[in-house]
Order: structure tokens, then C-alpha cells, then sequence
């Protein structure tokens, strides 16, 4: 069931809500309640009363309360939560309380200026990461531990490394690095049976060609192809129909002119001489998913 709600009702079994702090903190939440959005942009403190479906809710949005820094350690009584978003909130510090939310799979804190992130602070179901545009610089060992991990959005942070225990993230098909402080992309990213998608563009291993991986931040795992990639000029793409849009851009099909096209430098890519079918992706923003558009 789904339930809507502004104000002072009693809320329903999919509730969104757009009320003031007090408000919010006075509803009384409608039991079977299953998905529960308040992106007011007014809470300052986690409202107890969402608590009371613990045995029904498993979707949690509080996203876009930029005042909302903690969770109470009573959260772990929701432990029927499948999804929670906190993005664009005021958490410095991963809250730890979310490892004891035993369902837990899909965890977002996007743009919240997060510093720190405590050893075994992940729920150990955690399938999807999402810790986009930050401030860490590490991330904890016992992210090992997280053996269902399929999705890892760490862009934009100030990341230095990743740990070794991470290599046991088995099932890892999607890891995105772009815009962090990496002195190399490390050998055991290539070794993972199921990554399909590595983003690592806008880090120092991209300089001079420094650290595995090579030079243009989408390698094909063998950690020493120093190729450099051709530039494209924006008049030798002619853009076509639109394929998607998502969060990050509008993607639409297009042909790279390659006839129109000068000769590349000596140390660039060679391709042959013809128009080739090509995906152009423009970004909505300065910094998405992918990393920096720049």
C-alpha cells in the first residue's frame, strides 16, 4: 500500500509529507505503512514516530533536510527496511546505527559533506552504496564483509585508496571512482568476476599516466595500457534522437563525423576513417554519479 499525506492527517501506507518540524514530528503514522518521504526541508531531528511501522516499512526518504546530522539507535527497530535515502542531509559521520537494520540493501547519502565512516557501520545485506559527492578520504576495512555489495558510487570524494578488504566484494558489477585523489586504480578491481562498469576519470593515476589502469579512466583490466584516448571536437558530432536521461544527463544517439575530423596526435588512438555510431551523454550539472563533467 502506498499513502500520501501533507500536513496534520494520520498518514497512510505511502506517505509523503510537506509539513513544518512540529508538525511532522506530531502525525501519527497509519499502521501497515510501507513507504514513508518527508522532504521538507525542515527537519532537524529524526522523528520517533516513524518508528511505529517498524514491522511494515521498508522504504525510508528524508532526503533534502539539510538540518537532519543523526539517527537515534531506536532506527534499528525497523528491521523490515529494504531502502533508505538521506541525501543532501547534514551527516558528517556515516551513522553506525544502520548496520543493526537487518534487511537493509540499498543505502544513499549523496552530498551530505561526510567525513567519516566507522568500522562496521554498513548493514551486511547492503546490495547498492550510495556516497556520491563527500569528503572521505577512506573508507572502513569491514567494508569487506559487505559480500552483496553490487553497486558502489563513491564520485566525488577524497578518496585516496581503497582497502584491500574490499577485493572480497565478489558480486561488485557497478564501482564508481571518478574525481577522488587516487594514486592508482588497485590490481584487484580487475580481478572481479562481475564489474561491468569502472569509472576512475579526474584522479592523479590519470596524470603523465601514473598508477594502473593507464591514462583514460575506462581501462580494460590490464592495468598497463598507457593509450590516450582521441580527442573529439563538439562540431564533428552530430546528435541524433534521445536514448534515456537520468539523474546525471540526457543521453542521445549520435555519429562521430570521423570524415570532418583532423588527424590525431601521434600518442592518441587510431581509429579508421569513417563516421562511427557513437552515445553522447550531457551532463545536467558539475558533479553527478560519473564524476565531473570538466
Amino acid at each position: 500500500m502506498t499513502v500520501n499525506t501533507h500536513a496534520h492527517a494520520p498518514l497512510p501506507t505511502h506517505t509523503k509529507a510537506s509539513s513544518s518540524p512540529s508538525t511532522t514530528e506530531a502525525l501519527t503514522i497509519s499502521k501497515g505503512t510501507t513507504k514513508i518521504k518527508i522532504s521538507t526541508g525542515t527537519l532537524l531531528t529524526f522523528p520517533l514516530p516513524l518508528l511505529s511501522p517498524f514491522d511494515t516499512l521498508t522504504h525510508l526518504d528524508l532526503s533534502n533536510n539539510p538540518s537532519l546530522s543523526h539517527l537515534p539507535a531506536s532506527i534499528a527497530r525497523l528491521h523490515k527496511l529494504k531502502i533508505a535515502f538521506f541525501s543532501s542531509c547534514a551527516f558528517t559521520t556515516f551513522p553506525a546505527a544502520l548496520s543493526q537494520c537487518r534487511s537493509l540493501e540499498m543505502v544513499a547519502f549523496k552530498s551530505n559533506g561526510m567525513v567519516s565512516i566507522p568500522e562496521h557501520a554498513f548493514p551486511r545485506k547492503l546490495r547498492w552504496l550510495i556516497l556520491t559527492d563527500n569528503r572521505l578520504q577512506e573508507l572502513p576495512k569491514s567494508i569487506g564483509l559487505c559480500a552483496g555489495l553490487q553497486k558502489c558510487m563513491l564520485a566525488g570524494n577524497r578518496l585516496r585508496g581503497l582497502p584491500g578488504e574490499m577485493s572480497r566484494c565478489r558480486k561488485l558489477g557497478l564501482l564508481r571512482l571518478s574525481g577522488n585523489q587516487l594514486g592508482e586504480v588497485p590490481e584487484w578491481v580487475w580481478g572481479l568476476p562481475e564489474l561491468s562498469f569502472l569509472s576512475w576519470a579526474g584522479n592523479p593515476c590519470l596524470v603523465g599516466g601514473g598508477g594502473s589502469g593507464g591514462g583514460n579512466g575506462s581501462g580494460n583490466g590490464s592495468g598497463g595500457d598507457e593509450t590516450v584516448l582521441e580527442d573529439i571536437a563538439w562540431e564533428d558530432l552530430e546528435i541524433q534522437h534521445v536514448l534515456g536521461e537520468g539523474a546525471s544527463g540526457v543521453i542521445s544517439k549520435g555519429i562521430w563525423k570521423r570524415s570532418s575530423s583532423p588527424s590525431p596526435s601521434p600518442d592518441q588512438a587510431k581509429t579508421p576513417d569513417v563516421d562511427l555510431p557513437v552515445a553522447v551523454k550531457v551532463f545536467k550539472g558539475a558533479l553527478t554519479s560519473d564524476g565531473s563533467p570538466l
